[in-house]
């Protein structure tokens, strides 16, 4: 949905999390300020050299036609129905295309996922990023007598889980 893309106001949506990230680099390391941007809704475009950040909704016409350096396909795993026409109809807009995503019910029924597994040499995924791997999260780390990685955060996730499924998908990846 294109409301979660940019809704400005609204820190939900990957814009406004762009608009947040940028406005707080220093100015060594980013002079231009992000009131010089012009920012309409779904592009961000550089003052100086006119390079843009565009968002575009999940759709199976996804990119066709445009010309990028880089797509970044946010959720991909949940994009149902589109998302093997949309990874294709982009083929052609950007030489690089990174899809993210945290797992979801579709399991192994997702194009996502059979990106992931048929990866092979120089485009082999980057690899997980596992809740273990956060210092907020695994403060206090353990395993428990089954040789699961567990912490104070991860416990009070799993009791307030609904269920085992909800865990496995959401903190075990």
């Amino acid at each position: 949905k294109f409301e979660e893309v940019d809704k400005k106001g609204d820190p939900g949506t990957l814009f406004e999390k762009l608009r947040y990230m940028i406005g707080r680099l220093p100015e060594y390391v980013f002079p231009h300020k992000l009131d010089h941007f012009t920012d309409k809704m779904g592009v961000l475009r550089h003052p100086k050299h006119n390079a843009t950040i565009a968002g575009e909704a999940n759709n199976a016409d996804f990119g066709r036609s445009d010309r990028r350096k880089a797509i970044f396909l946010d959720e991909f795993a949940s994009w149902e129905s589109t998302d093997k026409a949309a990874w294709q109809s982009c083929g052609d807009t950007a030489k690089c295309r990174i899809p993210v995503s945290t797992p979801n019910s579709r399991g192994t029924d997702c194009f996502f996922y059979k990106l992931i597994m048929s990866a092979s040499g120089k485009n082999r995924p980057y690899g997980r990023l596992h809740w273990s791997d956060n210092p907020r999260f695994n403060e206090g780390l353990y395993e428990d007598e089954s040789g699961q990685l567990r912490s104070p955060w991860y416990d009070e996730k799993a009791d307030a889980a609904a269920d085992l499924s909800q865990i496995a998908q959401e903190q075990d990846i």
